[in-house]
């Protein structure tokens, strides 16, 4: 007989430090909003701070003792889990579901189905140099493996052959320029919508969102610090962002696949072009940033501009909009002149195409439109004090390229970058799968399978069904040390409360996460991915367990020649009546069914070997050894 959980918590006790109130713990970036939700209905978590960072270092904090449970948009992984003391443990409690859409027109969708998951191209030379650049081509010939590959090439420049190697990413590759032209081949039906035979633009949610560490994830590559998408094509990876850094991505529009801006469009880069990719993040700031001044309608007067300071540091805002250096650390802005204004004057406001400040000839004005202004000039901050210098959610705010759809001006991003997949044209994008459901878009199927809330929670019975929907995924606390063995006063309560039903979905809602509908359940960490025979089951809680015995073993002869066999019968119960699982090991030899309780077993190697009968009822292992001798032939 076994007590277990007072085994657990001893273990635990000798390799865990006591953890103090008021700790830290890191996680899914993205799942700041859903743990913040448990946090307010949860008053004996008081203390208790969430840090982020991403999954990776969540699981990394867990595996060097550093916290005990870390919210994760994934469950945990045998790399770092089958590193810890107590892999068997090691457990999650299931308490949402994430999805992410690729969203376009209705009309898109219903011409064109999917996105493509098999097809080839040739490649054509487009990107301006020498010579083909084909990363993953037979010959001149690109292949798509599935339906990841397209999204992994227009997203993120990553071809097939770099699989998750950011050091091979390529997003000014022949290949990514001609699928960007190719817009009815990206698609596995016919795809005649009228006017399009190339892509417009791919939005895609911000950093630090679930929508964009899920995404990258499911099609098998690194979310933060890795900075895959081309946006910010040759930036690297990037640093977290504190007040006064600036973003290496969420802003920055640096695609080498350029589109020239058209008239109906409200920001720009200088050049008159934008990148196919551009990141959408309606900027939330503390204050927070009003409707009205995230989408300024009121037009700058005409040839007015005002040498103003922009606020931030040289790092976080090193140029005008128009490129140019800023003159004693101002530059000249559009405004619009009323005495209403405090100063007389306002810089939020819409800035005209032309004309341009003095010094800007040949730059398109709406490039000042990139930046979110306050009345006095100065770049106002987001939730996490960077100056919002990249307002690519302004594109449509007061004009549409799609005639007849309603202007974009939705304060989250997931609904925003919905509408600009509408208001633009031959374009698509990629954001959470709830809030992004605006009239007359659509999300695309994956797979043949549908985003539909049925597809996605057939993930709570079974993370593996193959008929879940492909771009979704279980939300999970997850601990190495197991949920009844939590130390810190804090981490037990904050378990106890996101296993309520009631705070669990509530908390989802208000993430915009997909909300079981059912009780939180508990998850096991399989350690035979570590290398053992069985799995114990860290989420049967049963205090006492009583282990099979092996009641009789025979093995006969126990000396043989090497080559020669030697039978064997073994037997075993168990008093619970549990279901019994055999295993037979040696230290060399071999066994003809490794798995029956009778077998034989053939010698290999000369000397001493301990044969190992092993019997599991799935909780609790007993074994019996027998010494053999394999000599040499005669």
């Amino acid at each position: 007989m076994r007590i277990k959980i007072t085994a657990a918590a001893l273990a635990v006790s000798v390799l865990l430090p006591r953890f103090a109130v008021g700790q830290n713990i890191a996680g899914s970036e993205g799942l700041a909003k859903l743990v913040a939700a448990v946090l307010q209905s949860c008053p004996g978590a008081a203390g208790l701070t969430y840090g982020g960072g991403g999954a990776d270092r969540g699981e990394q904090a867990l595996r060097d003792h550093q916290q005990e449970t870390a919210p994760m948009s994934r469950f945990l992984e045998p790399i770092r889990t089958c590193q810890s003391a107590t892999p068997k443990e090691a457990e999650g409690v299931l308490v949402a579901l994430d999805a992410v859409a690729l969203t376009g027109g209705a009309d898109v969708k219903s011409s064109c189905g999917e996105v493509a998951s098999v097809g080839s191209f040739e490649i054509i030379d487009r990107n301006g140099v020498p010579d083909l650049q084909c990363p993953g081509c037979s010959g001149t010939t690109y292949t798509l493996t599935d339906w990841r590959d397209v999204l992994r090439v227009l997203f993120t420049g990553m071809h097939h052959n770099a699989a998750a190697d950011i050091g091979q990413q390529d997003c000014n590759s022949d290949v990514r320029h001609t699928l960007a032209e190719s817009w009815p081949s990206l698609f596995a039906a016919a795809c005649t919508v009228s006017g399009c035979t190339r892509l417009t633009h791919l939005w895609r949610a911000g950093d630090h969102t679930d929508a964009a560490e899920l995404f990258l994830r499911l099609v098998g590559l690194p979310g933060r610090p890795a900075n895959p998408f081309c946006n910010g094509a040759g930036l690297g990876p990037f640093a977290d962002p504190s007040p006064g850094n600036h973003p290496l991505s969420d802003f920055a529009d640096r695609d080498p696949v350029r589109r020239p801006c058209d008239a109906n469009e409200d920001v720009c880069g200088p050049d008159g072009t934008m990148g196919l990719v551009l990141p959408v993040v309606v900027a939330e700031g503390t204050p927070p940033i009003a409707n009205g001044d995230n989408y300024p309608t009121q037009s700058c007067d005409a040839g007015r501009f005002r040498l103003l300071n922009p606020g931030g540091s040289p790092t976080a805002v090193p140029l005008c909009p128009n490129g140019k250096s800023k003159l004693f650390g101002k530059c000249f802005q559009p405004v619009v002149e009323n005495p209403v204004y405090p100063g007389g004057f306002s810089a939020n406001c819409l800035a005209r195409r032309t004309p341009v400040s003095f010094g800007s000839a040949g730059v398109d004005g709406r490039a000042w439109n990139l930046a979110v202004k306050g009345d006095d000039g100065r770049y106002r901050l987001d939730a996490y004090g960077r100056p919002v210098t990249g307002a690519f959610h302004r594109i449509h705010m007061t004009s549409m390229m799609t005639t007849g759809t309603a202007t974009c001006r939705h304060d989250g991003s997931p609904g925003q970058i919905a509408c600009l997949s509408l208001a633009s044209p031959c374009s698509l994008g990629v954001t959470g799968l709830v809030g992004s459901q605006v009239p007359d878009t659509s999300a695309f199927g994956v797979r043949g399978i549908e985003p539909t809330l049925e597809n996605v929670r057939r993930l709570i019975p079974n993370a593996n069904d193959p008929l879940a929907y492909p771009l979704a995924s279980r939300v999970l606390l997850n601990s190495m040390v197991g949920i009844d063995a939590l130390q810190s006063p804090v981490e037990r309560a904050l378990v106890s409360c996101i296993s309520d039903q009631n705070i669990s979905n509530a908390a989802a809602n208000a993430a915009a996460l997909i909300p079981l509908g059912v009780r939180p359940s508990c998850v096991d960490f399989d350690e035979r991915q570590c290398g053992t025979l069985f799995n114990y089951n860290a989420c049967d809680k049963a205090f006492f367990e009583l282990c099979p015995s092996v009641d009789f073993l025979s093995a006969s002869p126990l000396q043989t020649n090497v080559g020669g066999q030697i039978t064997l019968v073994a037997a075993a119960s168990d008093l619970d009546g549990d279901a019994l699982v055999y295993a037979w090991t040696a230290t060399a030899g071999v066994f003809a069914a490794p798995d029956a309780p009778a077998t034989t077993y053939t010698c290999t190697v000369v000397g001493a070997q301990t044969l190992v009968f092993h019997v599991w009822d799935g909780r609790c292992e007993s074994h019996f050894d027998v010494p053999i001798q394999c000599v040499a032939a005669p």
